[in-house]
């Protein structure tokens, strides 16, 4: 059966995005502004972003061209600024996201798992 087990490979980018991958919390959000990042090929090939200057602890830490891209939109830097100041928006925008995603179905899984709630 393909991609499943040994049929299974990542897309070549490699590393956590926050320091507690297991911890829901708003790391990403903080390092990404709080941090001063640099362009590298990665472990799998890719160009991929991690901390310049960085501690131990931080770095393993990567950021996708798409993460960064964040920090170059008003708008979305907007998004960033609340989401690493204010932990209670984004729970608030990821819940009516997710919401959202599990019950709309549909067009993205015809095998939805959710019902319309």
């Amino acid at each position: 059966m393909k991609g499943k087990g040994a049929n299974t490979f990542t897309a070549g980018f490699e590393g956590p995005w926050t320091t507690q991958p297991l911890q829901w919390d708003n790391e990403f959000y903080t390092k990404l502004l709080d941090r001063e990042w640099e362009k590298f090929i990665g472990p799998g090939g890719h160009w991929q972003w991690r901390i310049k200057h960085t501690s131990e602890a931080e770095s393993g830490l990567m950021r996708l061209t798409s993460d960064m891209a964040l920090l170059h939109d008003d708008s979305y830097l907007q998004l960033v600024k609340e989401f690493a100041s204010d932990m209670g928006a984004f729970d608030k925008a990821f819940d009516k996201a997710w919401f959202k995603l599990t019950h709309s179905g549909g067009r993205w899984s015809p095998e939805t798992k959710c019902d319309n709630g």
